[in-house]
């Protein structure tokens, strides 16, 4: 009688499996990823363009270290702080209210008049805070957007050159 041959069944996972004696991608495949790495790193750190900066020796003969912001910023000499009448309104879901102290952050000038009262600048910033709704405001991280907004609206109202920022001073919800 013939014997009938065994046939292995092959799984999935000896598919995956690799065959005795291979570890897997060879020596030289590895090899070859160091050697390219280790060119590109030598090439970034040797032959870009140095730039170093000046000696601490320079700045020590100047009078003072030149400030590489100057002139981007307005000084703190040159702003005036504008403190507006407080807003209080019924936020948008009608069961909250809303009291906010808003101060206005403008460039000094001769020709600026900023009134605490101003109904238009009332109006925008009311306009903006009734449309609040209470999950909104419960965020603690909604207060840079609000902010943002606020100064926005300044802006439109006022002018994009005089109005600097928007702080709030006083913020109640009951």
């Amino acid at each position: 009688m013939a014997k009938k041959k065994d046939k292995k069944v092959k799984s999935a996972a000896d598919d995956t499996a690799p065959e005795p004696g291979k570890t897997g991608p060879g020596f030289i495949s590895q090899m070859a990823i160091a050697v390219a790495l280790g060119a590109a790193s030598f090439g970034t750190v040797y032959m870009l363009p140095n730039r170093a900066p000046a000696p601490v020796a320079e700045y020590a003969e100047a009078e003072h270290a030149p400030d590489p912001l100057e002139g981007v910023f307005p000084s703190k000499d040159e702003l005036i702080y504008v403190k507006l009448d407080d807003i209080a309104l019924t936020l948008a879901s009608l069961d909250r209210m809303l009291k906010i102290g808003i101060t206005l952050e403008a460039i000094d000038s001769e020709d600026l008049y900023i009134d605490p009262s101003d109904p238009v600048l009332r109006d925008a910033f009311t306009g903006y805070l009734r449309s609040l709704r209470t999950e909104q405001i419960e965020d603690v991280t909604f207060m840079v957007q609000l902010r943002k907004q606020l100064l926005r609206r300044a802006q439109l109202v006022i002018g994009t050159d005089a109005i600097q920022g928007v702080l709030i001073t006083d913020f109640l919800v009951r």
